[in-house]
């Protein structure tokens, strides 16, 4: 068989993989029984990707995003078209992914050979991680499409510097920062890459460069021009990035995202608007950034040493949770319990093909700088290596090459895998972090399932939800009882009652109180914990004491109107209603 031949029928069998594995995995996420109900009911990252996406589809007017603005725009096209449907956005997912596969071989075969650009699609169709991100409303996979393409088109680019590969790959490059913004690094890089690499004249290759920089910055300078004409001031791309660089890099982290979506994260969020009085995106971001470079001036060496954590923490074996545990899928997918390969398999394949050198001369150097520059704005930007799927062309590249080469016999590449293996298994697992991040998981199913009671029109199908969210509330508690957001789930959760509808007859108030005022003993600064607990006073006769619970929220919160009449009415009730 021809090389030619048999690296087309591993492209082949990667994409049918691909396809069954994760086909299968969706289709027992989505089914209506035994699935996962945060396919169904968005939370977190997901679910703020999913409402900007609903707001593009219907045409409202822009406002500055939360996250990069790339994956809403295309998930609220696919809204546009086909509705509200989540399924339809998952699969959409998938299509993404097996087109990042099929986009690596012919960028592999240049720059690695036809054997190993087999080997590298093989290996990140069975990358555990791309099945995951693959299935959720992340925006990592489509991150991981546009940077195959844009290396593949940086390689048309460096034949003859033409115009159209320019432009083409720089276009690229900024659609690439519109995902995440830490890979807006990659425009400087790419366009010196292209002036180094391109064979053609000096001027040539400086023309195609500059074409290939303004051309990348484009996107960008229009969507930094969207934003200024919402809020009135320069945000640049996105919100809150201030805030993920705080998160990462405060005095006293571990490395790891200590800081969860919960009552801590609902904290922090507040607290520029209740330290200064304002609130704006941009003011948000500099409060944050501010911080941040204080907290390393006052202790530098304190600093360097979380940043080496960091790194340190990105060889985990363990894929540290964005927004919520992945591994949470296996509850609900036989396909997700698989021993797929993971980063602990393809990062020492990955060395082992770059220590054996079975790379284009060129090639090598370039995916080796822009692995750098990649890792770096993870390890200075987030906490552990929660966006580490950024990586996954680089490694699958690499994997490919050291698949062959560990064939073939390469001594160096033995030696380099033999050391990765060994990197990764003593690297950290997290096993104090991993309960945590279980009962979070819980948490949020808790939430979602009561958010599918609340949107049911029958009496069954609420009961059935609300049974769901208490289970999820005992095995959040059981891997966790220290979470306020599972006592602030199950405290609402009393407060339906027997027809499943919040308030009516047979709710649990006194229960209600006890769980509320647990999850207040854990986190007092809690706002919904608060807000709960002051309408459950309401209920039981108790004007008094929501007016204290009112007061206590409206010192985190002075700006809520809503909760301002919430306290004069209590404060009208506790006065006998004069």
């Amino acid at each position: 068989m021809s090389s030619n031949r048999g690296a087309l029928l591993l492209l082949l069998a990667g994409l049918v993989i691909a396809l069954v594995l994760r086909g299968m995995h969706l289709a027992q996420m989505t089914r209506a029984e035994g699935g996962e109900v945060l396919f169904h009911a968005p939370v977190v990252d997901a679910e703020e990707y999913h409402v900007e996406a609903l707001r593009i589809a219907r045409g409202e007017a822009w406002q500055v995003p939360v996250h990069g603005p790339l994956f809403p725009l295309l998930l609220g096209g696919l809204y546009a078209v086909v509705g509200e449907e989540l399924v339809a956005a998952r699969w959409m997912q998938l299509a993404i992914g097996l087109l990042a596969i099929a986009l690596l071989f012919p960028l592999a075969r240049a720059w690695i050979g036809e054997w190993p650009a087999g080997f590298a699609c093989l290996a990140l169709a069975l990358y555990r991680p791309a099945l995951l991100f693959h299935a959720e409303l992340y925006c990592e996979g489509l991150a991981v499409l546009l940077l195959i393409a844009a290396l593949l088109a940086l390689q048309r680019a460096t034949r003859d510097a033409a115009w159209w590969a320019a432009l083409l790959f720089g276009l690229l490059l900024g659609a690439l920062a519109l995902t995440r913004t830490n890979l807006a690094l990659l425009l400087p890089l790419g366009a010196l890459a292209l002036f180094l690499l391109a064979e053609a004249p000096r001027a040539r290759r400086l023309r195609a460069a500059v074409l290939a920089l303004l051309c990348g910055a484009l996107p960008l300078a229009f969507v930094a021009r969207a934003n200024h004409a919402a809020s009135g001031e320069w945000v640049g791309l996105q919100a809150q990035g201030g805030l993920a660089l705080w998160m990462a890099n405060h005095p006293g982290s571990d490395g790891t995202p200590d800081v969860r979506p919960g009552p801590a994260f609902d904290a922090l969020q507040r607290e520029p608007r209740r330290v200064t009085g304002v609130a704006s995106p941009s003011g948000d971001t500099a409060y944050w950034r501010e911080r941040t470079r204080r907290a390393a001036l006052e202790d530098p060496l304190a600093f360097l040493g979380l940043l080496a954590r960091k790194a340190w923490h990105t060889l985990s074996p363990v894929e540290v949770p964005s927004s919520y545990d992945p591994e949470a899928q296996r509850a609900s997918s036989k396909v997700a319990r698989l021993a797929l390969p993971g980063f602990e398999t393809l990062f020492p394949l990955a060395l082992a093909g770059f220590a054996a050198g079975a790379w284009r001369a060129r090639s090598r150097p370039l995916c080796l700088a822009l692995a750098t520059v990649v890792l770096a704005s993870l390890v200075l930007g987030f906490a552990a290596g929660r966006y580490r799927f950024q990586l996954a062309p680089v490694l699958a590249l690499g994997a490919g090459a050291g698949v062959v080469a560990l064939a073939s016999r390469a001594r160096a590449a033995w030696i380099a895998a033999s050391i990765g293996l060994v990197l990764v298994l003593l690297a950290p697992r997290f096993a104090d972090a991993r309960p945590r991040w279980q009962a979070e998981v819980e948490a949020l199913r808790c939430t979602a399932w009561i958010r599918v009671a609340e949107a049911s029109r029958s009496t069954a199908e609420r009961q059935e939800a609300l049974k769901e969210a208490w289970l999820a509330f005992e095995r959040g508690s059981a891997k966790n009882p220290l979470d306020p957001r599972l006592w602030c789930a199950s405290g609402f959760l009393q407060m339906h009652g027997d027809d499943g509808r919040l308030g009516s007859e047979g709710a649990n108030y006194e229960d209600a109180l006890q769980r509320t005022t647990r999850a207040l003993e854990l986190r007092p600064d809690y706002v919904e914990a608060l807000r709960n607990r002051a309408a459950i006073f309401a209920q039981v006769g108790r004007p008094d004491l929501a007016v204290r619970d009112l007061e206590r929220l409206l010192q985190e919160m002075p700006w809520s109107e809503a909760d301002r009449a919430r306290l004069a009415e209590s404060r009208w009730r506790a006065s006998g209603g004069r």
